[in-house]
């Protein structure tokens, strides 16, 4: 478990590098070279409310999710380009070639449009997110994210590094440890040696003293005898 956390730790940061970067290089030729101000590389796109002509469907500030469709009917919401600036209406008007949308809190319609103009129609939205969404979307923001994502990284390195020192150091120990205990046990051998060996001699001295005593009586016995 704690080698997946530490595996994830050190994946995530170069995930969200590698997210940060490749989203920015797309969306920016996108936007640049293919003139696509919403490229929609998943099926799908998103985009921010700017202003308040949708009120009180959508409000300034809300993440809404555009997705393509096969039909533009009356009474959708839409979102289209005009120049580089996206528009999210409500369809008034669909011929097949030209369209013509009006802000559910404006007093007029908006001037006709190519149908190929349309990017796609509502298909959810998120309240008031899209003010974070434009902060990281900035330069200051995506430099912010790519810097703790780094900053994470190194931090997960150092903390492996310094779970390796500690493990090394436990190990030293426990060898240092086992070091000990041979020496202590080795030196109690070597105490307990000397001790055997005075305690077989004094138990030799009253056998050989017995024997001498032995071999002296016969002789004594002979000699009271003449």
């Amino acid at each position: 478990m704690k080698k997946w956390r530490r595996y994830v730790a050190r994946l995530l940061p170069i995930l969200v590098i590698s997210l940060v970067v490749g989203g920015s290089a797309y969306s920016w030729n996108a936007r640049t070279i293919g003139q696509n101000q919403m490229p929609m590389p998943l099926g799908f796109g998103m985009s921010v409310v700017l202003s308040g002509s949708m009120e009180p469907t959508l409000s300034v500030n809300d993440l809404v999710f555009v997705r393509p469709s096969e039909s533009y009917e009356p009474g959708d919401v839409i979102v289209y380009q005009s120049g580089n600036s996206l528009i999210i209406h409500r369809l008034l008007e669909n011929d097949g070639t030209t369209a013509v949308t009006q802000g559910d809190a404006n007093n007029a319609p908006d001037e006709p449009f190519p149908v190929y103009y349309i990017k796609g129609k509502l298909a959810g939205v998120i309240p008031k997110v899209g003010a974070v969404i434009q902060i990281l979307q900035s330069l200051p923001g995506t430099l912010a994210v790519l810097a703790l994502a780094v900053y994470l990284m190194i931090r997960s390195h150092r903390k492996d590094e310094s779970e390796a020192a500690a493990e090394t150091d436990q190990i030293r120990q426990e060898i240092e440890k086992l070091k000990a205990e041979m020496l202590s046990a080795q030196q109690t051998q070597e105490d307990a040696q000397p001790e055997a060996v005075e305690q077989t001699q004094e138990d030799a001295q009253p056998e050989a003293a017995e024997q001498t005593q032995e071999d002296a009586q016969p002789g004594a016995a002979e000699q009271t005898e003449q």
